[in-house]
């Protein structure tokens, strides 16, 4: 296997996956690692909107001054969006082993880690939804600068 073998979000106390506001969410990224790296950073972004979008058709008919006429069609988009929540939440280094500008990296050594995290969803978050013409949706993604050692 190569040096990084796993690397992993799992949410802890939620499995319906509708969130409402108020809500804590734990979670822990999960990484085992085969041969010594550096790791500069590891950390959870999380993020919740809502993305709307719909279309209006309309015909309209006018005179083409030869007495016809000319059809026209038209369709009118409308969309939106609305950030309720973007975090980012450092993992690693721990808050005691900070990083400085001498040594920027941290070496993690062989062995399985895992690292935890909470939030809480604000208050005038609304609850996730999936609808024709719009969702709100929130979402956690883990993401590391982790590089092999020379």
């Amino acid at each position: 296997m190569g040096k990084l073998e796993l690397f992993e979000l799992a949410l802890l106390n939620n499995t319906n996956n509708v969130y409402y506001a108020g809500q804590e969410v734990t979670g822990i990224v999960r990484l085992r690692i085969g041969e010594p790296m550096k790791a500069r950073e590891v950390r959870v972004q999380v993020e919740g909107a809502a993305n709307t979008r719909w279309t209006e058709s309309r015909t309209t008919t006018s005179s083409n001054g030869r007495g016809g006429t000319t059809t026209h069609h038209h369709t009118d988009v409308y969309s939106a969006n609305e950030t309720y929540i973007s975090l980012r939440i450092p993992l690693w280094p721990f808050a005691n082993q900070p990083v400085t500008n001498e040594n920027s990296d941290t070496h993690l050594q062989p062995g399985t880690y895992g690292l935890p995290f909470k939030f809480v969803l604000p208050a005038q978050c609304p609850s996730s939804f999936e609808g024709s013409y719009g969702t709100i949706r929130y979402f956690c993604k883990s993401t590391g600068e982790i590089t092999g050692v020379a």
